[in-house]
């Protein structure tokens, strides 16, 4: 056995709880994650003010959203409380190139970002949520 199977394993071991998320990750599908039509409105929703030097916020390690900026040639700031889910879902992603992605590890409600930065806001379902709470877009 190899040394990387070795310690792959160990780290399958060890953080056994992010593991099983990502392999059930791969398995999921609506309403517990994003669908290709939702992430069809992001895009539309992001190319209104498409710059490569947009400042994008993700809220979350969503490999689906990480790749649509990838593909849209944007750099994101994306905010999850574990860094382990921003690493992680790194497997899950097509096109990614996480050099061009800025992580910050806080939960999103104490996130130390600055104010009036962001010029778009995305994150993890949040369209679905929206639908359900109409008064809050």
């Amino acid at each position: 056995m190899s040394l990387a199977r070795i310690i792959a394993r160990a780290s399958r071991f060890a953080y056994r709880e992010e593991y099983d998320h990502f392999s059930v990750w791969k398995k999921l599908s609506f309403p517990n994650r994003p669908t290709e039509r939702e992430v069809a409105i992001y895009q539309k929703f992001i190319a209104q003010d498409r710059r490569q030097d947009a400042n994008l916020l993700i809220l979350g390690a969503t490999p689906e959203l990480r790749d649509l900026t990838a593909f849209l040639g944007i750099k994101p700031v994306l905010v999850d409380i574990s860094p382990r889910m921003l690493w992680g879902m790194l497997r899950l992603t097509k096109q990614l190139d996480a050099t061009k992605e800025v992580w910050v590890k806080s939960d999103w409600l104490q996130a130390p970002l600055p104010e009036n930065f962001f010029d778009i806001i995305i994150g993890d379902l949040s369209l679905r949520y929206s639908i359900l709470l109409p008064n809050t877009v």
